[in-house]
């Protein structure tokens, strides 16, 4: 009988003390729960501020090459100008912006007039980009396609070059690597606030 008592009582104390501990138990739990879903929401916020920041980054890279373009096709010496000083300014451009993979002036044709870097001769009257622009006559921002001298992925940006009189006389090509332009985007991404490329340029028209 005493050992059945003891045994009760022993029962009863272990009850209270796991009853006791049930609450920070519970407590304990809840709080792991909610870090844990605080984590998650924090890991969205950055995921959903990285996106933004890449896309507002990729929208500056493209803006900033459609002003260099627009520049580039009011210089008389690559609306008018011979092959040669036609290539001589480019070539001089892309030394300042070495993420270009190349500059170059095309004939309506679709034949290269001139180029900054040395290329292999390539008609691109058949590029979807190339025929926008010159039926539309405005800047033009290819899809990614295969580089025809390089053979890997790039992005084209195109604008068209007028004579005097408002005629078509060329396309201004510039193009980025993909992953040059990855590398572009993921740095100002993380770097919003850095300088503008075009702060770097010094255009004579």
């Amino acid at each position: 009988m005493i050992h059945y008592v003891l045994f009760s009582l022993r029962t009863r104390l272990l009850l209270l003390v796991l009853l006791a501990g049930v609450p920070s138990v519970g407590l304990m739990l809840l709080t792991a729960v909610e870090q844990r879903r605080s984590a998650e929401a924090a890991v969205e916020r950055d995921a959903l501020r990285l996106v933004r920041q890449t896309v507002a980054a990729q929208e500056r890279l493209i803006e900033e090459g459609r002003l260099l373009l627009v520049s580039l096709s009011r210089v008389p010496v690559v609306r008018s100008g011979t092959p040669d000083e036609c290539r001589a300014l480019l070539a001089d451009v892309l030394q300042q912006f070495p993420h270009y993979f190349n500059l170059s002036v095309v004939r309506p044709s679709g034949d290269t007039y001139c180029s900054g870097r040395p290329l292999v001769a390539a008609n691109i009257a058949d590029r979807p980009f190339f025929q926008d622009v010159v039926r539309t006559q405005t800047f033009v921002v290819s899809d990614f396609v295969l580089g025809r001298a390089t053979g890997r992925p790039n992005l084209a940006l195109a604008h068209p070059v007028l004579d005097g009189a408002g005629q078509l006389n060329g396309v201004l090509v510039g193009g980025f690597e993909l992953t040059e332009m990855s590398d572009l985007v993921g740095e100002a991404a993380c770097q919003p606030d850095q300088p503008s490329l075009l702060s770097i340029v010094r255009v004579s028209c």
